[in-house]
C-alpha cells in the first residue's frame, strides 16, 4: 500500500468544513456505494453491456471525485473510455484495480 493517502485530504477537509465525523460518513458511504458499482460493472462486463458499464465507470467517476479519491477517479475515467469504444480488452484488469483501490479506501478509513 502507498504511503500516500487514498484520499485528498485537503479537498475532503475543504468540502466538510474540517467536519471528521462527517468525512467519516461520507467516506463510509461511498465504499458502500463503490461495491455496488463496481459489482454492476462486473456483471456488464461479463454480459458485454458496455452501456451499462460506462453508467457504471461514470458513477464511480464522479463520487470517487465528490470524496477525493483522484486516483480511483482517474482509472475509473479510463474504465469510461474504453467502455465507450466496446472493447473488453483490459478492462477486467482496471475493475481489478478499482477494487484493490477501494480497499486501500476502506483500509484507510478503518484507521482513521
Amino acid at each position: 500500500m502507498s504511503t500516500i493517502p487514498p484520499i485528498n485530504l485537503q479537498y475532503l477537509n475543504q468540502i466538510s468544513d474540517d467536519d471528521q465525523d462527517f468525512e467519516l460518513e461520507l467516506l463510509n458511504l461511498f465504499i458502500e456505494d463503490a461495491k455496488l458499482h463496481i459489482d454492476a460493472a462486473l456483471v456488464a462486463l461479463e454480459g458485454q453491456d458496455y452501456k451499462a458499464l460506462e453508467r457504471e465507470a461514470h458513477h464511480l467517476k464522479g463520487s470517487s471525485g465528490n470524496v477525493g479519491a483522484q486516483s480511483m477517479q482517474t482509472l475509473a475515467y479510463d474504465l469510461e473510455q474504453q467502455s465507450l469504444k466496446f472493447s473488453s480488452e483490459g478492462v477486467l484488469e482496471k475493475i481489478d484495480q478499482l477494487k484493490v483501490l477501494l480497499l486501500e479506501i476502506e483500509t484507510f478509513v478503518a484507521n482513521w
